[in-house]
């Protein structure tokens, strides 16, 4: 070992390493390592602070008063040192020779960033009223030298060698970085192997099962990620720690892990095995890298959040699979005129229809739902009954769902009212919109406007592009609205969306039940 520093040392340039990560810094500027400096609070200089009220939450609120967190997560593991934080190095060597202690110490690094002087690390200091010469007759108190005059450098020039090494080459060269056992490697490699396969596994169900590109990509993004996270722990390392034969784990099996009945079980089992791999990945990692945990957690996270994306798809794609034709109604003229339209709509089939009135009173749509649950059962129909924009509405009325815009309540906080198990859908107006409510959980999404209409205004119509857009993203159930007629149908046929909503179509037809029944023809006979 390099008897120039001491062990200490070396742990402290660990942790200004990890500091530098936190602060998404791509250097290890004495700012890190002071804040390493004080971390490591087992040293006489770390004491010798906090003694006068200096510890690691006083030093870190004056770092961040005068230098920004960067922008962007650093992926490099090891960081190269700036030039002030190397000419440190050397001015701590030089303290350690003036004061005749055999090696450098974490005593000698806070003197050679108090002597650097311009850095962040020493203006730090000088804020906070920290002398040279008294932290100099401090370490001279502590670590009496061999030579006199310690409360000042020798009178002779005293030049350490100069630094010329990266934070990698002066933890090897020095031997200061504690290895990690064994053990810990193989859990994070292990758990590493674990939370990758199950990503893949789930991957795979979603390309193949569902078919959909939009949740394959997430999946795959998130195995990414997992990737680099696992390469700032050290790849090498984890995989020159592998013991298959020595792994007491490696022949333990469950009955169930064995057999697998639907494609479902397996995307389940899965997503659990990788959460839990990510868990213990998360864990473990703060024992040789901290700065990489919160990673691992992120990731855990977003598998959580894509579970339950996966289940509102699902459901989605279930309890919609027949449902072709959604009509929107308002509330008519009166109760009377509004059960007679429904009534027609039942009794020719209609797969959906969504209750939207902005002109009556809470109660009023409150009684007009009421009342279509009411004749929905009487007609023993699977019509889904939605209502738009009102969750709470829709629990009193039993509504199947809730419909919400973009500038109304989000899928969360409509999911909050109305509970898991009833369908919320989403209008969305560009790709990104719907990318976003399909991963917000949303069990089906309109798509629009695709055409003039004559129910509603809008600025733009996206159109039929759009449509081939959302078509070609995801399976997610979506409907095609705005202005669609049996004129047009078959160029929104034409764009791989199967499905439409409408209003002024339906209700303002002379016979709405035989136009629901034309409708319900195209569709079904446009159906793959």
């Amino acid at each position: 070992m390099d008897p120039r520093f001491s062990p200490e040392v070396g742990k402290i340039m660990q942790l200004a390493n990890q500091e530098a990560h936190c602060l998404n810094h791509e250097y290890i500027g004495t700012e890190h390592v002071l804040l390493g400096l004080v971390r490591h609070a087992d040293n006489v200089a770390a004491k010798f602070l906090r003694d006068r009220g200096i510890d690691v939450r006083v030093i870190r609120a004056e770092v961040e008063k005068l230098v920004r967190s960067g922008p962007d997560m650093v992926t490099a593991h090891k960081l190269p040192m700036t030039p002030r934080t190397k000419r440190a190095i050397e001015l701590a060597l030089e303290e350690s020779v003036a004061l005749g202690h055999q090696g450098a110490g974490p005593e000698h690094l806070l003197l050679g960033l108090l002597r650097e002087g311009d850095g962040v690390a020493a203006q730090v200091l000088a804020e906070l009223g920290l002398g040279l010469a008294e932290t100099r007759r401090k370490v001279a108190d502590v670590h009496p030298g061999i030579r006199d005059g310690a409360d000042k450098p020798a009178s002779e020039p005293i030049i350490a060698p100069p630094i010329t090494f990266s934070l990698a080459e002066l933890e090897t060269a020095t031997d200061l970085t504690s290895q990690p056992s064994t053990a810990i490697l193989r859990i994070l490699d292990a758990s590493s192997n674990r939370a990758a396969e199950g990503l893949r596994v789930v991957e795979d169900y979603l390309r193949f099962v569902l078919d959909d590109p939009l949740l394959t990509e997430e999946a795959k993004t998130l195995r990414h990620d997992l990737a680099s996270a696992v390469e700032l722990l050290g790849r090498d390392q984890l995989v020159a720690s592998r013991d298959i034969p020595g792994d007491v784990g490696v022949d333990i099996k469950t009955e169930t892990e064995t057999r697998r009945e639907h494609p479902a079980e397996v995307l389940a089992a899965n997503l659990h095995r990788a959460a839990q791999a990510l868990r213990s990945l998360g864990e473990y990692s703060k024992i040789i890298a901290p700065q990489v945990a919160p990673r691992f957690e992120a990731i855990r996270y977003h598998v959580y959040q894509l579970e339950s994306t996966i289940a509102a798809s699902r459901d989605g794609a279930a309890r919609l699979a027949d449902v072709r034709l959604y009509v929107l109604a308002d509330g008519r003229e009166s109760p009377d005129a509004f059960i007679a339209f429904v009534d027609a709509l039942l009794a020719a089939g209609v797969h959906a229809i969504q209750l939207r009135d902005k002109n009556l009173s809470d109660r009023e749509l409150l009684d007009r739902g009421r009342a279509l649950r009411e004749r929905i059962t009487r007609f023993g129909a699977r019509t889904l009954f939605i209502l738009n924009d009102r969750p709470d509405l829709a629990v009193l009325c039993d509504a199947d769902g809730v419909h919400v815009g973009q500038e109304e309540l989000t899928v969360a906080d409509a999911r909050k009212i109305v509970g898991p198990r009833k369908l919320v859908g989403v209008s969305t107006h560009s790709l990104d919109q719907a990318r976003q409510a399909v991963l917000d959980g949303a069990n089906y999404i309109g798509v629009g406007p695709t055409f003039p209409s004559a129910t509603k205004e809008f600025a733009e119509f996206p159109g039929v592009a759009l449509l081939k857009d959302v078509a070609a993203a995801t399976r997610l159930p979506a409907f095609a609205i705005g202005g669609i007629t049996l004129d047009n149908l078959d160029r929104v046929l034409a764009t791989g969306i199967g499905r439409a909503a409408v209003s002024g179509a339906i209700a303002s037809a002379a016979d709405p039940a035989e136009a629901v029944r034309k409708w319900l023809a195209r569709l079904e006979s446009k159906t793959p």
